[in-house]
Order: structure tokens, then C-alpha cells, then sequence
């Protein structure tokens, strides 16, 4: 199986690139700065060069059994969004995508699957009811990006390829993803929540990301939207505490909503840090996925 992966050196490619379906695979990474890339290409990975020629050499690329994983695009943690960054995220995210696109629909062989990266931001933030695959397209920046992103993978002749969009939510690692945010403020025992801590994180562990993520390519009867979440979210105050425990330190500073609105920008506060979404992976259970990280504090401390 030969698989080109676009977004392979960022926190959920990395990961993705030491599974062993990846490592028993014939992978082929994109990135536009291959000699800046801690990638080892005397291994399973060969490093692809984004440039002027990208497209000839994908089409190179598309013969035989093959797939394509999508997961390039612009951090979203980067706060406040201005209206640069807010352009950048959608930009990096529609560029990559299109070109995807482009190259397939041009391709003679089509690939067996795409997996194409979304997230639970398509759902919006301004409801209280539990969201599954069936739920509507939500309203607000993330809203708006993830649809776009969704969209723009336009590929004919879709009997032939499985596309599946991964609505992930928030990542937990050790080295990326949100955990590496959240337990700063505890090295310096300023560790709490943010505004009331009653809005719901629909969360996933990164083992549990990787390894959805290689069930769906091997599930031949997958295809659409799937949320990519662990099967609970859990309150912001809740994971705080968990933090703390597992760090040792105590969580009990309180950050009004106010003020996060004021130090990261209301748009970014409302929808990453105050925003609540109670998201279950229906379909990801359904079709027989085992999670390995179903409790929070598991989780957590797992990774710290």
C-alpha cells in the first residue's frame, strides 16, 4: 500500500506516521521545507517537495494501490485571530486541499481512500444539545472553516475512492494538542478554569486519534463524516482538576469569562476556550471502533 500523506510532520501526522499500518506502508510525506523536517528518510517515509512541480510529481505518485491522508493547515492556537490569521487558517487549509483535488480528478488511477481532516468546530458552539454525524452545520469562524474545508475536496468519481472527513476534537499528547496548553499555568501553581468550567471538551487521546484514524482506511465500509471524540466530553472544570491531581499542584484559580474575551479576542475565547459542544463518536462506535482512552483522568494520566 503506498500512502501520501500531506500535514505528516505536524503533532497528529507525526504520530500517525509511527503506526504500523504506516510503517508497513510505502509512505510519501509533502511538505515545502524537507531539509527543516526531523523526518528520517533512510526509513519507511520519503519526503515529497511542495513546490512549483507538486502536481506532476503527485500524478507520478497516483498508480497502483494507493491513498491520501489530509491533515495540512495552519495551527488554530495562535490567539488572538486577527483578521491575517484568520485568513492564513483558511487559506493553508483550501491551497492543500484543492490541490488534492486537482491531482486526483486528473489522475487515470484513482486512490482507494482519502482521509480528509475537519473538525467538531463544523457543529458551532451555540447549542446545548449532544451533537452526532447527523447533527447541522454549526454558525462562527470554525464553523465556517471546517465546511469550507469539507467542500473543497470535490472528487469525481467518488464510487471508486472512499472519502471520509475526520471531525477531530481536542487532541491529547504529550508533546502537542491541548494538553501542552492547559498544564502550563500549573508549573507556576496558577493553574483553574476559564470562565464558569461548565462548558463540555470533546476530547480524544492521541493513541485513540492515530487509531481511528487507521481503522476507517481499513474499514472498507467507511466513508463520510465521522467524529473523531472520545464516546464523553468532559467539563472544563473536571479536566482542570484531573491536571492538577495529576501534576500535583492545585487548580483553583478562576478566569472570568471577561477576561479571557479580553486577552485572547472574543472570537478565539467563545469558540476554543468558552465554547462547550457535547460531541459523541456515533458512527465511530458503530462501526466496532474500541477506544483505549474512554476516562479522562486515564487519559491524563497516561500523558503526564
Amino acid at each position: 500500500m503506498k500512502i501520501i500523506v500531506f500535514g505528516g510532520t505536524g503533532f497528529i501526522g507525526s504520530a500517525l506516521l509511527q503506526t504500523d499500518l504506516f510503517r508497513e506502508s510505502e509512505v510519501y510525506v509533502v511538505t515545502r521545507d524537507p531539509e527543516s523536517t526531523n523526518i528520517d528518510q533512510s526509513g519507511w517515509v520519503k519526503l515529497i517537495k511542495s513546490d512549483q512541480k507538486i502536481k506532476e510529481r503527485l500524478l507520478d505518485l497516483y498508480t497502483g494501490q494507493y491513498g491520501i491522508v489530509n491533515l495540512a493547515g495552519a495551527s488554530i492556537s495562535h490567539w488572538p485571530w486577527t483578521g491575517r490569521q484568520k485568513k492564513k487558517i483558511l487559506d493553508s487549509r483550501i491551497r492543500i486541499t484543492k490541490l488534492i483535488c486537482d491531482s486526483v480528478n486528473q489522475a487515470t488511477q484513482k486512490p482507494e481512500f482519502i482521509i480528509q481532516g475537519s473538525a467538531v468546530g463544523y457543529y458551532g458552539f451555540d447549542t446545548s444539545e449532544v451533537i452526532t454525524e447527523d447533527s447541522s452545520a454549526g454558525k462562527g469562524f470554525l464553523s465556517m472553516v471546517t465546511q469550507k474545508w469539507e467542500e473543497a475536496l470535490s472528487i469525481n468519481n467518488q464510487e471508486s475512492t472512499r472519502v471520509i472527513y475526520i471531525r477531530t476534537g481536542l487532541v491529547l499528547g504529550r508533546d502537542g494538542g491541548l494538553l501542552r496548553v492547559l498544564r502550563l499555568p500549573f508549573y507556576f501553581f496558577a493553574g483553574g478554569h476559564f470562565g464558569n468550567g461548565h462548558q463540555y471538551y470533546p476530547w480524544i487521546h492521541i493513541a485513540d486519534e492515530v487509531g481511528a484514524i487507521v481503522f476507517l482506511i481499513q474499514h472498507q465500509a467507511a466513508r463520510g463524516a465521522y467524529n473523531l471524540t472520545a464516546p464523553e466530553p468532559v467539563r472544563m472544570k473536571e479536566l482542570m482538576k484531573i491536571i492538577g491531581k495529576c501534576m500535583k499542584r492545585p487548580s483553583w484559580l478562576h478566569l472570568p469569562a471577561f477576561l479571557i474575551r479580553l486577552l485572547m479576542g472574543a472570537s478565539f475565547a467563545d469558540e476554543l476556550v468558552l465554547g462547550s459542544q457535547q460531541v459523541k463518536p456515533d458512527k465511530l462506535i458503530k462501526s466496532g471502533y474500541q477506544f483505549r482512552f474512554t476516562d479522562p483522568a486515564q487519559a491524563i494520566s497516561d500523558l503526564i
